[in-house]
């Protein structure tokens, strides 16, 4: 497989074949993704169909398609042969759908498909999806992640299905199935995809969302009744109830036509946007997106142009940041046009989409707070939000009081049948003059069965006990509009922008008492305009950030200022996790998964904007480590908190030893040879309490440094490695019970998965059967967990089943601090292989020697220290020096 070295917008570094995911790492990570997040549907096929693709038109087809499988044969070892035949049998299936309603299908297996947006390509796998599908009514030309709606995966044998509902599965065929959800997901900005999964004549469907993926019964193809119920997924799937493409699209987006990427064009060119044609290249990947802004309750349109940085990953947060520019046409006469009233032109800014964890706070309320307790005049280094919203809360909100309004109706229609709407895609066109009955909330009922912003899968199978692992869909729109760290023109600029992040920081804690608690490479932005804010950088992306107690505010808890805090997730669930960007934690919230739980307080987040530096100084600039940029891989190790912290703490000791040099830039290696010397002394140390860090001892030292005139210019490095990303940790997910569990290493070395069932209080029939006769908005009770002398015979389910012994029961799953938490990558999870490339020069150009500074050792002479190849390198060049 050959590789790429061309250059990529969110990260200047190369390509590998590891990032085609032929590593070991990349597979691994994509199999622990997985685990656990695959849940088996309990019912029949038909409610799978009707629960999660509900229609606008009622399936009545009635065609004669007993033949239309007849020349798939599929035969084990020869599954490419079977393609053709499959092919035609799902053409066949369609054959009789409206035409601007007919999907197509192409075999697609020798063509090679790229991850949806170029400025991203060299960080992602290509893929090879067996088969593909078009949307309704058009072709798949070109074949690309933007003219795909849904990928058929297919092995050629029934043992090659990988969801029994017992025993032991490679995973491979699933994480096939995810990485082809995860590029249709990002490329269209759906809330769902479906996939299909053929094992010779056993068929099997397959729903991801941001949560976890839910997988049907299997169907048989040989089996007249199998092949109706494939024909009316398909027609189910083409005939959303809501949006006007495929079931799973976002109603709030709409792809950008020619005339729009006209006018966006004209916009930025009026605006004199800094580099806007370069941001515009990939304008026909641009979209249309309705924003909730939650102070309001009204939504306001933007453009999203320009991918500034993706989150890779499939079952997470997600986050996508765009360069967009808010959308002042009107409507007029069914087509949008310029407003004759809007002359300015329009300005662009940061939209920022994300799912968060239920248990956490909405990001925008922490924008919220720091607006209304830091004057706008005295905001920096901090972004303004201006506006945005949770639009899965709305939108739950919006579902529970039609349900409350439906509670004891009798629908007239046919359940999940019946009754098209478009939803809300053009919301500021005339004819919206129906005021709300609550703010922002819609007047009509809401007409799905169930939210789509929100995630509602663990809860539809599982009950409420397990919203918390359902996710939210947000999105912000920011003032500022940066780019990413790794861009930097010059390392003064980089050091200006981390410090003037550091001061935003301190802001939002000590005015607002927000605490960040994720400092990370990708949640510090350089600002592309300075503005009269003055500040070079500004820290943003407040996910997991928490509420100091001691707020005075009536909602928040009471306490001293600078106690220890209570995060969002503790105030709304009861649950402590620790969080954050695994490569970028602190010492001692690495040692806390092996010691104890450890509280995350100031001095922690500041360690994490020295970690920071070390990482960009050791990938992106000339320095005199004898690893070259592969010394990044001996200080950042992902996923085992001991070796993890240990790494790091190696590192301080080397640095106390033999101070990292960065070429012709005495500045920038006096500033990491004197943070270091602090960030160990706020290590925990045996028989010493250890000197915290705070701002003005960080502060301090970035002024001293940035104060000097002889920075370098334009001594930005191109990083030579594939970019692991950001990984984050979060609490473990159920095993057994229900989802793939137990993903567990072979003596082989390959993972497996074991499917166990659904909960045992679910066996009892707490959840009744779907019915297409049901009201589906009736309220009813979530499925209690059953404990010692409850009885679980709470419904019925189609498929019979023996109730439950006591000892079957199932309990809440334990996320508590720990280290048995899972951890969670951005990209593809977790550091792939590493090409070999060749050391820094440990001389400037000219000959000139490069700069180091010496510091004392008696700080470190609690710190356990062991012989190291950086000490025996300086060890090794003094000798040589000592003979020449």
């Amino acid at each position: 497989m050959s590789s790429s070295s061309s250059s990529h917008c969110g990260s200047t570094c190369y390509s590998s074949d590891s990032v085609k995911g032929e590593s070991k790492a990349v597979k691994d990570g994509w199999e622990s993704e997985v685990e656990n997040r695959v849940l088996q549907y309990l019912h029949s096929a038909d409610d799978f169909i009707d629960d999660l693709l509900p229609t606008s038109t009622p399936f009545t087809l009635s065609d004669d398609i007993d033949d239309a499988f007849k020349s798939y044969d599929p035969k084990k070892g020869k599954e490419v042969d079977g393609y053709a035949g499959l092919v035609s049998g799902l053409n066949t299936l369609v054959k009789d759908f409206e035409e601007e309603r007919r999907l197509t299908f192409l075999d697609t297996h020798a063509t090679r498909v790229y991850f949806p947006f170029d400025s991203f390509r060299n960080q992602h796998h290509y893929t090879y999806p067996d088969i593909a599908a078009s949307f309704p009514g058009h072709s798949l030309s070109p074949i690309n992640w933007h003219t795909i709606s849904m990928v058929v995966e297919v092995k050629s044998d029934a043992s090659d299905d990988p969801f029994p509902r017992s025993g032991m599965k490679n995973t491979s065929t699933v994480v096939q199935l995810a990485k082809n959800a995860r590029s249709i997901l990002l490329s269209h900005g759906f809330l769902s995809a479906f996939t299909i999964g053929v094992y010779g004549d056993i068929v099997r469907l397959t729903r991801f969302d941001r949560s976890c993926a839910i997988v049907s019964p299997p169907i048989n193809l040989k089996e007249p009744q199998g092949r109706r119920v494939l024909q009316r997924f398909l027609w189910h799937f083409s005939h959303p109830l809501v949006g006007n493409t495929v079931v799973g699209c976002d109603p709030t987006v709409t792809r950008l036509d020619v005339d729009g990427q006209a006018w966006v064009r004209e916009q930025l060119k009026k605006a004199k946007a800094k580099d806007w044609k370069k941001h515009v290249r990939e304008l026909h990947k641009a979209r249309r997106v309705e924003v909730y802004d939650q102070k309001t309750g009204k939504t306001v349109p933007y453009i999203l142009y320009h991918l500034v940085d993706v989150n890779g990953r499939l079952f997470s947060r997600a986050t996508t940041v765009w360069r967009a520019i808010e959308d002042t046409r009107i409507w007029h006469q069914g087509q949008l046009v310029d407003d004759p009233a809007s002359t300015a032109p329009a300005k662009p800014r940061i939209v920022k989409e994300a799912w968060r964890q239920l248990v956490r706070r909405s990001e925008a309320e922490f924008y919220e707070r720091i607006e209304m307790k830091i004057p706008q005049e005295e905001r920096f280094g901090l972004p303004t939000m201006v506006c945005g919203g949770d639009m899965g809360s709305r939108e739950l909100r919006w579902w529970e009081e039609t349900r409350k309004r439906r509670s004891g109706e009798v629908r007239s229609d046919s359940g999940a049948e019946g009754g098209s709407y478009a939803g809300p895609s053009t919301p500021s066109s005339p004819g919206d003059a129906t005021e709300p009955a609550t703010p922002g909330i819609p007047s009509e009922d809401f007409p799905l069965p169930y939210p789509q912003q929100q995630t509602y899968s663990w809860r539809l199978l599982y009950g409420e006990q397990y919203a918390y692992l359902e996710r939210s869909h947000m999105r912000i729109v920011v003032d500022d509009v940066g780019r990413p760290l790794t861009q930097f023109r010059c390392t003064r600029e980089l050091i200006q922008a981390i410090r003037d992040a550091i001061v935003g920081h301190r802001q939002a804690r000590e005015k607002a008492h927000v605490l960040h608690r994720d400092v990370s490479v990708g949640n510090i932005l350089i600002v592309d305009e300075p503005s009269q804010k003055g500040f070079c950088g500004f820290l943003h992306d407040y996910d997991y950030s928490s509420i100091e107690s001691g707020d005075e505010d009536e909602g928040y808890e009471s306490g001293s200022p600078g106690s220890p805090l209570q995060t969002a997730e503790n105030e709304g669930s009861g649950q402590k996790e620790r969080t954050g960007t695994y490569y970028f934690m602190a010492f001692e919230i690495l040692r806390g998964a092996v010691s104890g739980p450890t509280v995350h307080h100031v001095h922690h987040d500041l360690e994490s904007f020295y970690w920071v530096i070390v990482w960009i100084v050791l990938r992106h600039t000339a320095h005199d480590h004898p690893k070259g940029q592969l010394a990044c891989t001996q200080v950042f190790k992902f996923g085992e908190d001991r070796e993890s912290s240990a790494m790091k703490r190696d590192w301080i000791v080397d640095q106390a030893q033999s101070p990292l040099g960065i070429a012709n830039n005495e500045p920038l290696t006096t500033l990491l040879a004197e943070l270091a010397d602090i960030v160990g002394e706020n290590f925990p140390q045996w028989k010493r309490e250890p000197i915290y860090l705070t701002y003005d001892r960080m502060l301090e030292k970035f002024d001293a440094a940035l104060a000097k005139e002889d920075w370098p210019e334009d001594d930005f490095v191109r990083c030579e490695l594939l970019d692991p990303r950001t990984v984050s940790q979060i609490g473990r997910q159920p095993t057994g019970s229900g989802c793939l569990s137990g993903i567990r290493r072979e003596s082989s070395g390959t993972r497996s998965i074991t499917i166990t069932g659904p909960p045992a209080f679910l066996l009892g029939g707490s959840r009744s059967a779907p019915d297409v006769t049901r009201n589906p908005f009736a309220a009813a009770q979530p499925p209690a967990i059953p404990t010692a002398g409850a009885s679980t015979d709470t419904g019925t389910l189609r498929s019979s089943s023996k109730r439950p012994r006591l000892e079957e029961a199932v309990r809440l799953p334990n996320v508590g601090s720990g280290s048995n938490k899972r951890f969670k990558s951005n990209g593809d999870m977790g550091p792939p292989a590493l090409p070999a490339i060749r050391s820094m020069p440990t001389k400037a150009p000219g000959g000139a020697k490069v700069p180091t500074s010496r510091r004392s050792l008696e700080r470190r002479s609690a710190l356990p220290t062991r012989s190291s190849e950086r000490i025996r390198a300086a060890a090794g060049r003094k000798a040589t020096s000592g003979t020449s």
